[in-house]
């Protein structure tokens, strides 16, 4: 079964990294302690929190308390705590704003979504069926494939 995470409203950046590698991460900005636990437990997911007082509850799933305020130090805590390696074929693979899987499209459905210049340079796209968002590889997803790699270097040190 692959890993799922619920991140509590203090980890919405973790959330995005997580997503970026290819994990899917239910995060909600506004959601309070109760709605966030019941939902770790009924998706069998891992919470992701910041939160003293939400550990408190009882019944909690299995969760990691996250003790760093600093995002890319998160991601390495979780990565060494459970003990993974993220398969770089899955990065990009999930939708950083809702969280949903991503498809690949062709440059003709994404004429007309995209920047005129973008469409001009590239042939690869992806697309969001739940929120409608196109991605495509430019020059920050190679930036962003070569820090996750340095963090998950990182993790295994």
């Amino acid at each position: 079964m692959a890993l799922r995470f619920v991140a509590d409203c203090m980890l919405g950046k973790l959330a995005r990294l997580l997503r970026t590698l290819g994990y899917s991460v239910d995060y909600f900005h506004d959601a309070d302690d109760v709605q966030v636990v019941d939902l770790a437990i009924s998706e069998k997911a891992i919470l992701l929190t910041r939160d003293i007082k939400l550990l408190e509850r009882r019944p909690l799933p299995d969760y990691i308390f996250i003790r760093d305020d600093n995002s890319e130090m998160q991601l390495i805590q979780v990565i060494k705590e459970l003990a993974i390696n993220p398969d770089s074929k899955q990065w990009f693979s999930i939708c950083l704003n809702c969280n949903s899987p991503l498809r690949i499209i062709t440059k003709k459905e994404a004429a007309g979504l995209v920047p005129v210049f973008t469409y001009s340079k590239l042939d690869i796209f992806a697309r969001c069926d739940w929120c409608n968002k196109i991605y495509w590889p430019g020059t920050h997803s190679l930036n962003m494939r070569k820090r996750l790699a340095a963090l998950i270097s990182a993790a295994s040190k």
